[in-house]
């Protein structure tokens, strides 16, 4: 019996000693304090800080792609039928504005100069004949409906020689050296623009014709982002606004623009509307028709606010922990609910006018109810 009660005072001692040396890193001492031990405080690099004034942006989100502007692009056909006799470049080439692309020849081409030199020969009989019909007619010999006749004809075939002066002329041909009868096989498709080929449509020997789009020339350093923003952001935007955007990876460096033009048609089966923004140098990097993500900046205002990590949100309501003391081993701090306003990814307005310090990060191991 007397060993028994050792033993049992023993164990009693034990479990008195074990809660004396206890010590708890969370203790809640009521329903609004709770209780951070420095040890924890330190180990989960916890930071205390105060409500300071801080430039907020509120941005709308948007998707995009880059694309050329009205003047960073060319879609090239052929203006006289004929077949591919050499293609002079590759797709990515960079190739300067006038410069050959590739050469066509084949019949029409033959038909064209021939044409144009029969009715060159034939309206200097025309011009004659009219000529000389105005003169007998002003003198009374020739009868009126001879006098126009002679005009009609003169005018008809003028008509017709001026347009296929205008074909040669722009194929690069001198109508001179045709009337002289110096034809020529070929002529060459030149580049309205310098930018870098993206389509080549057609191989040599291949017959092509006037309605066929053969090749696409784009200038990257000609560029602009073309947005879609949902029907709900639209009144928000204005032209003149600032937007930040960057690669479908939101790790990627963010580049520049500023919003230009703003669509005012909706796209019904999308509720989008399209907008442009000019962008900046840097934006040469992406690629055209590249797809982007970003935000436009709709308004800028500083203003009271903490770290989003200092925030708790229970059910509609939202929290923070302000700190009411310290002592040698632990922080004491207080629950409080407080109303927010604006907020970005990084930081949020407080409403309410708050002095004291507030644990601003490390408190995602806490539990608060």
């Amino acid at each position: 019996m007397k060993n028994l009660y050792i033993i049992l005072n023993t164990l009693f001692l034990f479990a008195v000693v074990s809660c004396k040396h206890e010590v708890k890193n969370e203790v809640q001492t009521d329903e609004n304090l709770v209780e951070i031990s420095k040890a924890q405080f330190q180990e989960e690099n916890m930071v205390l800080g105060k409500v300071e004034k801080t430039e907020i942006k509120e941005q709308v989100a948007f998707s995009g792609k880059i694309v050329p502007k009205i003047n960073g692009i060319a879609k090239i056909s052929v203006p006289v039928p004929g077949k591919i006799i050499s293609v002079q470049i590759r797709d990515g080439q960079y190739v300067n504005a006038n410069e050959s692309l590739l050469e066509i020849g084949g019949t029409e081409l033959i038909d064209l100069q021939q044409a144009f030199a029969s009715s060159s020969a034939k309206i200097k009989q025309l011009k004659s004949n009219y000529d000389k019909a105005k003169k007998l007619f002003d003198e009374n010999i020739k009868t009126e409906t001879e006098y126009l006749l002679a005009e009609s004809n003169y005018k008809v075939e003028l008509a017709n020689y001026n347009a296929l002066n205008a074909k040669l002329q722009n194929i690069g041909l001198k109508p001179a050296n045709i009337i002289n009868g110096k034809y020529v096989s070929r002529y060459s498709i030149k580049s309205p623009i310098a930018g870098q080929i993206s389509e080549i449509n057609v191989i040599n020997g291949q017959n092509v014709n006037t309605e066929t789009e053969i090749i696409e020339i784009t200038d990257k350093t000609k560029t602009e982002l073309h947005l879609t923003l949902f029907e709900k952001d639209y009144q928000k935007i204005k032209i003149g606004q600032k937007v930040q955007f960057w690669g479908i990876d939101k790790n990627t460096s963010k580049s520049l623009a500023t919003i230009v033009r703003i669509g005012g048609k909706l796209n019904s089966n999308s509720n989008t509307i399209d907008c442009f923004a000019s962008i900046s140098d840097k934006a040469s990097t992406f690629a055209i028709n590249q797809m982007v993500n970003g935000e436009i900046i709709v308004s800028s205002d500083s203003v009271p606010a903490i770290s989003q990590t200092a925030v708790y949100t229970i059910g509609d309501n939202h929290y923070v922990l302000i700190k009411k003391s310290e002592g040698e081993t632990n922080y004491q701090f207080e629950k409080k609910k407080i109303s927010t306003g604006k907020s970005s990814d990084d930081y949020i307005e407080i409403l309410e006018i708050i002095k004291e310090e507030i644990l601003m990060n490390g408190t995602y191991n806490i539990s608060i109810e």
